[in-house]
């Protein structure tokens, strides 16, 4: 069984256009939050929700409503690149204007965005369902909760 690495907040604000750490490897925060070492497979903005692109540990920014949200991309990076992306906890991310606090959120067809899931949708549309509303929702990005 691996462990969990221990890096900075400025280790975290961090890209690179060749991996500093091993793919997958992962890092928690000092409040619990958990990051995950991946590679961005297409340009990532900072604050869009993110999915699997191709590969293992490759994402992209979510585009439509029944992918799975993988976590919230804290800094930009650019497609190539490597970064810390926040898998759980506490997190700022891209989110539809005036969505409640306390609603879940699921990824919609705006890319790297969250919205409303709907009452009445199929479980599999749920199932990526990861995130709450911490606040009310505003478009350049929103405190939400990773789980």
């Amino acid at each position: 069984m691996g462990m969990i690495k221990i890096i900075t907040a400025q280790d975290r604000a961090t890209t690179s256009t060749v991996a500093m750490d091993k793919l997958g490897e992962l890092s928690m925060d000092d409040d619990g939050s958990m990051f995950r070492y991946v590679q961005a497979g297409a340009a990532v903005a900072q604050y869009d929700a993110c999915t699997q692109g191709t590969g293992s540990f490759v994402v992209i920014p979510t585009s439509g409503v029944n992918q799975v949200v993988y976590g919230a991309a804290q800094i930009a990076c650019a497609s190539g690149s490597y970064f810390w992306l926040q898998i759980s906890g506490k997190a700022t991310c891209k989110v539809v204007v005036s969505t409640a606090a306390g609603s879940g959120l699921v990824p919609n067809a705006t890319a790297g965005t969250l919205a409303l899931a709907a009452a009445g949708t199929p479980d599999t549309y749920l199932a990526g369902c990861r995130a709450i509303a911490v606040v009310t929702g505003v478009a350049t990005g929103s405190e939400i909760y990773l789980a």
